[in-house]
């Protein structure tokens, strides 16, 4: 997650002469860069009624907003931050896992120079699911 992050500034000065007169004209341009965001683990097969830590880190020069989403039923609390030399890390605990928390989750991440995203697929394993791969061997 190593890459050189710094608001480029580009200045730019045009000297204008018209009619013995001379006019300045100086445009001036900051860039910020997007936000790095990776999740780790890069993919999660948990077993029914268990836990998992899904972490996101996020190389920013100033302060992100960080966000989690899926696309299952579950909704976020706006998560906290620890940072460290321009890294934030935003840590998401599951909790009890059941085949409801089957998807993906992201992990979105936006500063001045715009929003960006990684997401990892959680899948879970066991109880429910040992049931209905018990009675297709039944069946068969």
């Amino acid at each position: 997650m190593v890459r050189h992050l710094s608001t480029f500034v580009c200045v730019s000065c045009l000297v204008i002469y018209i009619n013995n007169l001379s006019y300045y004209l100086s445009l001036s341009l900051s860039i910020v860069p997007l936000p790095v965001v990776i999740i780790s683990p890069g993919f999660v097969n948990v077993s029914y009624d268990s836990s998992v830590i899904l972490t996101c880190k996020v190389q920013s020069l100033n302060t992100p907003t960080v966000s989690w989403t899926s696309n299952t039923v579950m909704t976020f609390p706006l998560p906290s931050l620890v940072s460290s030399n321009d890294i934030y890390t935003s840590i998401l605990t599951l909790e009890r896992l059941t085949l409801e928390y089957i998807g993906e989750y992201s992990c979105t991440a936006v500063n001045e120079g715009g929003e960006i995203r990684d997401m990892i697929n959680v899948n879970v394993y066991g109880k429910k699911m040992m049931h209905l791969f018990t009675f297709m061997i039944i069946l068969i």
